[in-house]
């Protein structure tokens, strides 16, 4: 039986991290935009550097980005 990865950042550590993105947003914007943000748990940020496309259309779409790393992780 697989264990699930608990995650230590917050919902609350990626609206911080992600306040003030207008999309689309490249990932490259998503990072320094996050990256300019204090008291964000490291894990979200990390999480962040780990997305798979260079483009995201949507907070949505973002966002469902970030859980699938989650799931992967397992």
């Amino acid at each position: 039986m697989q264990s699930s990865k608990v995650p230590a950042a917050e919902p609350s550590d990626y609206e911080r991290a992600l306040a003030g993105v207008d999309f689309p947003a490249s990932k490259f914007a998503i990072l320094e935009r996050s990256r300019d943000k204090g008291g964000i748990d490291r894990e979200a940020i990390e999480m962040l550097e780990r997305l798979p496309k260079e483009e995201y259309e949507t907070l949505d779409e973002l966002i469902a980005a970030v859980r699938a790393l989650y799931v992967d992780d397992g």
